[in-house]
Formats: structure tokens, sequence, C-alpha cells
């Protein structure tokens, strides 16, 4: 079993009564939360529902395990912190590669679009047909040609990404 008392904990939960829910389940393990983040403010776990918040982003990038709130109400439930891999230890646990995003595509063929709409469902991302401006948060394009790509490309909050990152993900499991 984990022992994380003394342990800064990052959260990433809404809406806000999720979160506060969240902050109380962490505490009562003997965590730390921290509710803002910064690389400066370094913490040793990140909590999220999704994949596309500052603070998963930030936690990949420092290499610091991230979990799902439910991994959080289950080791509540034990009185003690889960182990997050190994042999009987639900998926679960993390993030699915795709929770949060939306996505669309472009420039695929009706069969490539159909596998790689599976690959995102079965992920725990949405997969939408339709590009729509703060909606969509990837398009996953075959080329630079299609209007589709055109309109992403000049939107904030969009990501432009190809088949291999959705292939990537899922191989990585995030």
């Amino acid at each position: 079993r984990l022992s994380l008392v003394g342990s800064e904990m990052c959260i990433r939960d809404s809406p806000r009564t999720h979160q506060n829910d969240i902050v109380a389940l962490a505490e009562q393990l003997g965590a730390t939360v921290n509710l803002s983040f910064s690389k400066d403010d370094p913490f040793d776990f990140c909590v999220a529902k999704t994949v596309n918040s500052p603070k998963y982003l930030l936690a990949r990038a420092l290499g610091v395990p991230t979990a799902t709130p439910e991994w959080l109400r289950d080791s509540a439930a034990e009185g003690e912190f889960l182990p997050l891999d190994g042999p009987g230890v639900p998926r679960g646990y993390r993030p699915p590669p795709f929770a949060g995003l939306s996505v669309c595509v472009t420039g695929h063929s009706q069969d490539e679009r159909a596998d790689i709409e599976k690959r995102v469902v079965a992920g725990g991302g949405a997969y939408a047909s339709d590009l729509v401006k703060g909606a969509c948060t990837h398009l996953i394009a075959a080329d630079t040609t299609s209007a589709k790509y055109a309109h992403a490309s000049r939107w904030d909050g969009v990501s432009i990404v190809t088949d291999a990152w959705v292939r990537a993900c899922v191989d990585e499991g995030r």
C-alpha cells in the first residue's frame, strides 16, 4: 500500500462542490492539498478528471503521478492510498488518454474516421464530425489543405494533431 501522509497533492476537479469533496478525502488521508500550482510550487500527486487541464499537463511534464477522483474515493474507503499500478489494480485509477477531449477529423477516409472515433471514445473522449469553435479541443488532420484545418489553425484552444498522436496516446495510456 502507498503512504502519502505529508505529501503535497494537486487537485483538478469540477464543479467546485466536487472539488471540495475531493480535497476533504485527500486531507482525511493525510495529504496536503494545493489548489494552485506552478512548476516552482512542487506537488507529489495530481488528481484530475481530464487530461487537458493545465495542472494535469504540468504534472505530466514534471513526471508527477496522476490519478482519478475514483482512486482517491476508493483510497479513503480503504483508509489508505491504494496503488495506481500493478496486478489487480483497476485501469480506471488513471485518467483515460482522451478524458475531457473533444476531437474532430479532417482528410481521413471513412474507415480511418471510424477507427479514430472508436479509439477516442474508448479512451474517454468525445468525437464530433463538425468542427465547432469553443467545443473542439483537437483536430486530427491527415493534411493541411482542408477548410477545417484552416479554421482550427486560427482558433485558440484547438490543437492540431495527427493519427500518430492518437495511436501514441492509446499505446501510452495517457
